[in-house]
């Protein structure tokens, strides 16, 4: 009984696992950094080792896997968490073995299928109170296994086969300050707070007020205009909290899982597997927008590859893995240009991204997506593994190497299409002290308090890494084994494939002078420049 059918929660019934509250409401192990918010005997969460296939599937970043498969598709689970094998490294906690299923001779399939319904819920609090009816909930999870041969002898090649889609609609309520109809008209009269004109400021730093606490129509700024439109009506009384909204977020995912195995030979197996996986989290749109609040979709899209070929020499066995995992972030699909809302035109270039810019007037909702959603992270793993072993008398011996590229390219934008902000300095009575004003009615007038826009630099780093492994399991006597191992690991430093990165060297020369003192020392250095 898994909610969410997440196997990565498994974890919590071994001894001496102690789990985050955000691992155990993990739904989704595919990329998911909560999954593996685990400690293993007091090793650091987000530390562990989940091995797919005997392919490593953890991504640079917070070690999260990039795939995870679903349970009808597991057809072993291990977890080891101490008295480990010289065969595994780069772990500081627990190691998670998953073997994928395979088809067999005979054709097997399953059909599921679990839900979820708002008509089992009572109504909430504030849907309750709000005289509003329950909001929608719905959570579907389906899916199908089918495996068997893919030859008439039924002895040689089979293919197994795995889908699980899910489709969620979450219930929701938040509310939100919003100016009225007649404040984007610049008519303050509702408010208790008087609005004073910047431009009737006198000698002692004081202004005079607006007549009848209103904005004229030819001093509201046009781009300002524009952006007020987005703004909902309120749907409450009052200016504060005048607008609810039961908008929810809804989130679909679509899983799919295939293996072929080849029995080419007696002495030689080979197997492939590919898994894919796409999230889409579309959050909240409570203005029914593009400028929507906190707005967006926050989504991935999973990728894991494992070859595998074992192979007989005699009294060896010979076994070789290549294993590739992706774990990229979606990126915003608006096509919103400064243009469109007033800006001036030589401002469409200069945005990262094409999505709403940041509106943030104090005291009221803002307009715009928060950066957060924009994260375009990519991270991409690529390891390659060989072994032997060997029995000897009562020695198990085993040997090998691994070898791993850890890469992310790095997108983590920053007002990446402006971000404004306004309170009530220009708007209240003096400049720099009182509670007078309103953030809105300084926005309708286009004056700011601070405004950016920020171009971010699209990072590719790596990390490389070497294992090399010995392991003797000798059965001394039927009594008393000793499994004796040793390992060496090696994690390259990490660098940008491009060269774009610096740092600061305290004894870099300076070529500036300054009268009555000594070279000037202290400054950056760029990766590629000057060896």
């Amino acid at each position: 009984p898994l909610n969410g059918r997440n196997v990565l929660q498994l974890v919590g019934l071994t001894p001496g696992i102690n789990a985050t509250r955000s691992y155990r409401n993990s739904a989704n192990g595919s990329g998911s950094i909560a999954a593996v918010g685990f400690s293993a005997n007091g090793g650091r969460n987000v530390s562990n080792s989940i091995m797919l296939d005997g392919s490593p599937q953890e991504v640079m970043g917070y070690n999260q896997p990039a795939y995870v498969p679903s349970p009808d598709a597991v057809q072993e689970f291990k977890v080891q968490t101490n008295s480990l094998s010289a065969e595994y490294g780069r772990t500081g906690g627990a190691v998670v073995n998953m073997v994928h299923r395979s088809g067999g001779s005979e054709f097997h399939g399953v059909l599921y299928e679990f839900l979820r319904n708002n008509v089992l819920d009572a109504n909430g609090f504030f849907n309750n109170q709000n005289g509003r009816e329950k909001a929608a909930f719905r959570f579907n999870q389906y899916g199908f296994t089918l495996g068997g041969p893919l030859t008439k002898s039924r002895q040689t090649t089979f293919f197994f086969v795995n889908y699980e889609g899910i489709r969620q609609v979450n219930p929701g309520n938040a509310f939100f300050t919003v100016p009225t109809a007649k404040m984007k008209q610049g008519d303050f009269s509702e408010s208790p707070f008087v609005i004073y004109d910047p431009a009737t400021i006198n000698n002692a730093g004081a202004r005079q007020p607006f007549a009848n606490n209103r904005i004229p129509t030819g001093r509201i700024d046009p781009v300002a205009k524009k952006l007020a439109s987005y703004y909902p009506d309120p749907n409450r009384d009052g200016i504060v909290n005048n607008f609810f909204s039961q908008e929810g977020s809804r989130y679909q995912s679509e899983n799919v899982s295939v293996k072929l195995d080849r029995r080419i030979s007696q002495s030689n197996n080979l197997f492939g597997r590919f898994s894919w996986n796409n999230t889409d989290n579309n959050l909240a749109n409570h203005f029914n927008s593009v400028a929507s609040p906190d707005t967006g979709i926050s989504g991935a899209r999973n990728r894991s590859i494992t070859l595998d070929d074992t192979h007989t020499l005699g009294t060896w066995v010979l076994h070789a893995n290549y294993g590739y995992n992706s774990n990229p972030r979606s990126a915003p699909d608006e096509e919103v240009l400064p243009s469109s809302l007033g800006f001036p035109a030589y401002m469409d270039p200069q945005v990262q991204y094409r999505v709403f810019p940041r509106i943030q007037p104090g005291g009221y909702a803002n307009l715009g997506g928060n950066a957060t959603w924009i994260i375009g992270n990519k991270f991409e793993t690529h390891t390659g593994t060989a072994d032997a072993a060997k029995l000897v008398g009562r020695h198990a011996f085993k040997f090998g190497g691994t070898y791993r590229v850890n890469r992310v390219s790095n997108k983590r934008p920053n007002s990446p299409a402006g971000l404004f902000s306004f309170n009530n300095t220009w708007t209240r009575r003096v400049f720099n002290r009182g509670s007078e004003g309103d953030g809105f009615a300084s926005m309708l007038l286009g004056l700011a308090t601070g405004n950016q826009i920020r171009l971010e630099p699209e990072l590719a780093v790596q990390v490389r890494y070497y294992g090399l492994y010995l392991q003797d399991d000798w059965r001394v006597n039927d009594r008393l084994t000793l499994n004796v191992g040793l390992r060496w690991d090696s994690d390259r430093p990490l660098t940008e494939r491009f060269n774009r990165t610096s740092w600061f060297d305290f004894n870099a020369q300076l070529p500036l002078t300054a009268p009555g003192m000594g070279p000037l020392n202290g400054g950056l250095r760029f990766a590629g420049v000057d060896g």
